[in-house]
């Protein structure tokens, strides 16, 4: 188990937040959100299905977006965890996942945190039925009714395992 202290808590807009670290890192390039995806892909495939598009190939100067050219790795057009492709802009460090309440088992937030650990500045966003999770290194910020009350990372599990 992780000695890393992790907080829960509701959710906090979150703009000011990404124009400060926008500030401190600079712009996301087309490489760096691509290759981040690919990289959550394979953390999320330990715990279900992912898609309904594949790991991108970032050669040449993200050519791939303008060729359609994605789907290397295995994915579901119905898949466990839905990952989100577009990349909107050069300011947001975050990934957004779609996924039912119960698709987030013991570990998976964990296992996300560490992998964000990796990635400064990275945050990824678990839409789920009834409210919403954003993942950071060292927090968890939940929005919905369904996590009111909710002080650890196994309240999150728990009651993501009972949120119809």
């Amino acid at each position: 188990m992780s000695s890393v202290s992790v907080q829960v808590l509701p959710y906090v807009p979150a703009q000011e937040r990404y124009d400060k670290v926008y500030a401190w890192l600079g712009p996301v390039t087309c490489r760096e959100f691509y290759g981040v995806r690919n990289e959550l892909l394979a953390v999320l495939r330990n715990y279900g299905s992912v898609g309904p598009m594949g790991e991108f190939l970032l050669e040449g100067d993200c050519d791939f977006l303008q060729k359609g050219e994605a789907g290397l790795g295995p994915t579901e057009s119905d898949p466990t965890f839905f990952v989100v492709d577009d990349w909107y802009n050069e300011k947001d460090r975050f990934h957004r996942v779609e996924a039912e309440p119960q698709a987030i088992r013991p570990g998976l937030l964990r296992d996300v945190m560490a992998f964000l650990r990796l990635r400064e500045g990275w945050e990824v966003y678990f839409a789920v039925v009834k409210g919403g999770l954003l993942v950071s290194a060292d927090a968890v910020q939940y929005e919905g009714n369904g996590f009111e009350g909710c002080e650890s990372l196994e309240d999150v599990e728990d009651r993501c395992a009972t949120l119809q």
